[in-house]
Order: C-alpha cells, then sequence, then structure tokens
C-alpha cells in the first residue's frame, strides 16, 4: 500500500479507550493533520469491573455445582466503544467527499472490531490500515508515522 498521505485523507486513531479523527489539510507528500474529532469512553466504575463472585452451574448429575468463567467487562467496554467509534466515523467523514481517502490506525485486534462496523461507504474509502496503538501521540508524530512505508 502506499506510504504517505493523500491530501484531503481522514485519519482515524484509536484503541479501546480514546479516538481521535484527523482531516489532512496538506498535499500529498507535505501532510498537515488537523483534528477533527475526539471521543473518549466512559470509565467503567470498580463495581461495573469487578462483578460478583464467579458464576456457577449445576452438575448435569448429582448435586455439585462448577464454577464458570467471568465475563471480561473491560473488554466488552472496549468492544462496544470500537464499535460506537467505527458508526461515529460516518457522521465526521463528509458524504460530499466519495473520493477522498480513509486511514485507520490502531492495534491488531481493534482493527478487526473497527473493520466489521464500517459502513460499506467507508469501506470503499479506506486505503490503508496501521496495525499500531498511537493513540498517545502527536498529530506530527502520526504524520512522521505514516509517512514511511510499513
Amino acid at each position: 500500500m502506499s506510504s504517505s498521505i493523500p491530501g484531503s485523507a481522514w485519519i482515524a486513531v484509536c484503541d479501546g479507550a480514546k479516538g481521535v479523527v484527523f482531516h489532512n489539510e496538506g498535499v500529498l507528500g507535505s501532510p498537515n493533520l488537523r483534528t477533527v474529532a475526539v471521543m473518549g469512553a466512559e470509565p467503567l466504575s470498580r463495581q461495573e469491573l469487578a462483578g460478583d463472585r464467579p458464576d456457577r452451574i449445576a452438575a448435569p448429575m448429582g448435586s455439585g455445582r462448577h464454577a464458570v468463567e467471568t465475563v471480561d467487562r473491560h473488554r466488552l467496554a472496549q468492544d462496544r466503544f470500537l464499535e460506537d467509534f467505527a458508526r461515529s466515523l460516518d457522521k465526521v467523514v463528509p458524504l460530499h467527499e466519495p473520493q477522498a481517502a480513509l486511514i485507520v490506525v490502531a492495534p491488531p485486534r481493534a482493527l478487526g472490531i473497527m473493520r466489521r462496523k464500517l459502513s460499506p461507504r467507508l469501506l470503499r474509502m479506506l486505503k490503508r490500515e496501521v496495525a499500531r496503538d498511537v493513540t498517545g501521540h502527536t498529530a506530527s508524530q502520526i504524520e512522521t508515522l505514516l509517512s514511511v512505508p510499513d
């Protein structure tokens, strides 16, 4: 894939708790990322994260009960945020730019979740995926990252 940022490209950077959308106001070879939108997940309370003691099920025969694996509420919250972020891109990326490119930068697991939730319009715009967590980086650091070959 191309190793530079096209002019008028939209760059979505996210992890399981924060998402930032940039628009490239520069030209090919000379990017200038401007922050367009920032989203953050609602932090879960300690009570929501801890949950109750492990669930138990009755044994098929006899009177025994067995503990079963608990639900990872933190991972579920991250997945929900990634799905919401992917859907929100439809509102952020304008409809009147059908030729614009979309670049998504996220950890590998987050990329998979987002890819499943992007609309068909955004999937057609998707030109590049970068499997890295750069949500804590500045716009200029992201410009540099996206300007080097994958």
